[in-house]
């Protein structure tokens, strides 16, 4: 579990980088980097994530759409498992994290 939390660090650092507006969408931005995995990939349920950030599920949707047009983010496909780890309505998106931009 060490290993996962500061990976999110790593990806929290990187997002607070980023020039992105407005506040809500870096706020967005920041949430998605912190729950990212070691492989910056991040997978949520868009109505949990709307109630944790303050925002509605439209805003949210509207805010990843700009997010992934501003080559932030990207869709990552959710690995469906056995034990069914994320039910439907979950969705992935991995950080667009550049060699040359990691934090250190």
């Amino acid at each position: 579990m060490k290993g996962l939390t500061t990976m999110s660090v790593h990806a929290a650092s990187w997002a607070l980088a980023q020039r992105v507006f407005p506040s809500a969408r870096k706020f967005l931005l920041f949430c998605i980097a912190d729950n990212a995995d070691e492989d910056d990939v991040a997978v949520f349920d868009i109505g949990v994530m709307a109630l944790k950030v303050g925002q509605t599920p439209e805003e949210i949707r509207s805010h990843l759409e700009e997010l992934e047009r501003t080559d932030l983010i990207t869709q990552s496909a959710i690995s469906k498992d056995p034990q069914d780890l994320y039910p439907d309505g979950y969705v992935g998106f991995q950080l667009c994290i550049a060699e040359e931009e990691e934090v250190s």
